[in-house]
């Protein structure tokens, strides 16, 4: 319905714009001839009708409802994260669940954000970090026992360019990151 109204607006505007040579009957007019900027005219209203009225829409039916700053600032984070450490696919999809837990499970995420809200992007690195742990010692990124593949490879690297960030920012003390890559490590050569 909404279509068929603004396609008759679009119509009278269009008559409004026409010339007085254009508005005489058609035994009196001259061959009209579509120049480059009514054929553009007639090639770009659809385009615009659903730029303008339809496309809003969509959009605010997909963008998310945050209950707190604290949940967007989460969401930045995470696409942060895909910038920099990388374009794997493998990770971009792990992201993207961490992103569909954060929106549908708010009240645990600011849980365990308020403990220390000054560290959220080491809390959220930390979830990543755990993902990356669970999917590394699944054995699905080997190419053989002990060895990892190329995406395996690249996942391990993300692993311990987040340890090193944990190192830096004195969110885990040096002792604890070393430990972890050890752990790390090890559940590499065991699995596969």
């Amino acid at each position: 319905m909404t279509f068929f109204v603004l396609a008759a607006i679009y119509l009278f505007i269009g008559y409004i714009r026409l010339s007085d040579e254009q508005k005489r009957p058609v035994t009196e007019q001259t061959p009209l001839v579509l120049e480059g900027n009514h054929l553009q005219y007639i090639l770009t209203w659809p385009l615009s009708l659903f730029v303008n009225s339809v496309a809003p829409k969509i959009v605010a039916q997909k963008s998310p409802q945050y209950s707190s700053p604290e949940i967007g600032q989460v969401l930045i984070i995470l696409e942060q994260a895909k910038s920099k450490f990388g374009t794997s696919p493998n990770l971009n999809r792990m992201i993207d669940s961490i992103k569909t837990d954060v929106i549908s499970d708010q009240p645990k995420w600011l849980e365990y954000i308020r403990k220390n809200p000054a560290l959220i992007k080491n809390r959220v690195y930390q979830v990543i970090l755990l993902d990356l742990e669970e999917d590394l010692s699944s054995g699905k990124y080997h190419a053989y026992r002990g060895l990892l593949g190329l995406e395996g490879r690249a996942l391990f690297n993300i692993a311990n360019a987040i340890l090193d960030e944990f190192s830096l920012t004195n969110y885990w003390p040096e002792s604890q990151v070393e430990e972890q890559k050890e752990i790390l490590d090890g559940n590499m050569k065991n699995v596969g």
